[in-house]
């Protein structure tokens, strides 16, 4: 009897990932076999873990604590799933960020080490989709409804914009929505901005931004996509004062219901993945009163176990089709 070797799948994450342990969770006996997870968490505290490679010759060789060494022959699908730095790696936050930065830039460069590897999904589609003026740009050659919006340092645009729009107008980060502070880390949400919040607009010239038309919207739709699996819910944030604006600081409060998406704007879902280069996606839109939709943005590398929690849709089961098959 011949015996054939399966090629794994490289979970590059940390340990405690929810998201890695909610994939386990439905894995039968072979599958997770197939699973090597890369645990990046333990970097700086082990000398047995690592990665090295060719970019010329195509070789890479990937180094386990359990002494596992696979190289590009072994690897038929990474998933590239979030990327923390081990507090060992720097004695102090400046070098901390120097690190971080050189291992972001690592991994990016992996990819064209293992230019036949299916990556879910690659670092550079994720570092382009990234961009937001980039995702808007695409989302309207695709014929989504688009927010009015302008990126800006000048602070007489926050003026301007509260002239043009009746119902307000929001500001968000242009990338990074955390602020360190001592130990803990900020969130920057999408914010409305109030007319008296004007006497401080000389702080847009210290800080750019994203300053966007209010949307009075009947409920957000969060639409996940692994591959050719698209998967939509409908998030009720307008049910409470707190959630109306940014749905996340509803948490899981707000009713979540499976949400049916018109054929059309579906298939703009499908697109935008796909010709961003990605094979999972998480996009944010409106729900109007109307019925039309109103996108918002995407993000490559989002969170979406706690939908499959609120609502039942098989998303793990997707990933993990889309990782292995």
């Amino acid at each position: 009897m011949i015996r054939i070797k399966m090629k794994k799948t490289i979970i590059i994450t940390n340990e405690c990932d929810a998201h890695w342990e909610m994939l386990l969770e439905i894995t039968n006996e072979q599958e997770k076999e197939r699973l090597k997870l890369f645990p990046v968490d333990q970097l700086g505290f082990t000398d047995d873990i690592g990665i090295e490679f060719d970019p010329i010759g195509h070789k890479a060789r990937f180094i386990f604590p359990d002494k596992t060494i696979l190289t590009e022959q072994d690897i038929s699908s990474i998933w590239y799933r979030r990327l923390p730095i081990s507090k060992k790696l720097a004695r102090n936050q400046q070098d901390a960020k120097y690190c971080k930065e050189e291992y972001i830039r690592f991994f990016e460069n992996l990819e064209f080490a293992l230019s036949d590897v299916k990556w879910v999904s690659k670092p550079s589609a994720i570092k382009k989709t990234k961009n937001k003026a980039y995702q808007l740009s695409l989302a309207k050659r695709l014929r989504f409804n688009l927010p009015d919006t302008v990126f800006s340092n000048y602070p007489e645009s926050l003026s301007d914009m509260f002239d043009k729009y009746s119902d307000g107008i929001i500001y968000k980060a242009v990338d990074n929505a955390n602020i360190r502070e001592k130990k803990e880390y900020l969130t920057v949400w999408t914010t409305k901005i109030k007319k008296s919040d004007l006497k401080n607009k000389q702080g847009l010239s210290l800080c750019p931004g994203i300053l966007q038309q209010f949307i009075n919207k009947k409920s957000d739709i969060r639409v996940t996509i692994f591959g050719n699996k698209v998967f939509a819910v409908e998030i009720q944030s307008q049910q409470q004062p707190v959630s109306k604006i940014d749905f996340r600081l509803g948490g899981d409060s707000n009713p979540h219901v499976i949400h049916n998406l018109p054929d059309g704007i579906e298939s703009k879902c499908r697109k935008l993945v796909a010709e961003s280069g990605l094979l999972f996606g998480a996009i944010d839109m409106a729900l109007m009163e109307d019925g039309s939709y109103i996108f918002f943005e995407i993000n490559a590398n989002g969170q979406w176990g706690w939908l499959e929690e609120q609502t039942g849709l098989p998303m793990r089961k997707a990933l993990l089709d889309l990782l292995l098959n």
